[in-house]
């Protein structure tokens, strides 16, 4: 799988298949179940954001490797 080959921390991988259900409502908001910007509770906001950033910087790490 994808993930072994890239060697993703098992956090990580939770981290994707956690946000990417949300692409589609960011990316296409009519597509959204309601307002984008009401969706999420304010402590659900803060955990994808500090979620995205654990995985920003492992992109980061992974890329000056290469």
């Amino acid at each position: 799988m994808v993930e072994s080959e890239l060697k993703l921390s098992p956090k990580l991988v939770r981290t994707i298949d956690d946000l990417s259900p949300l692409y589609l409502p960011s990316e296409y908001p009519d597509a959204a179940l309601g307002v984008p910007g009401t969706l999420f509770k304010k402590e659900q906001a803060q955990r994808y954001l500090r979620e995205v950033g654990e995985l920003v910087q492992w992109l980061k790490k992974k890329m000056s490797r290469e």
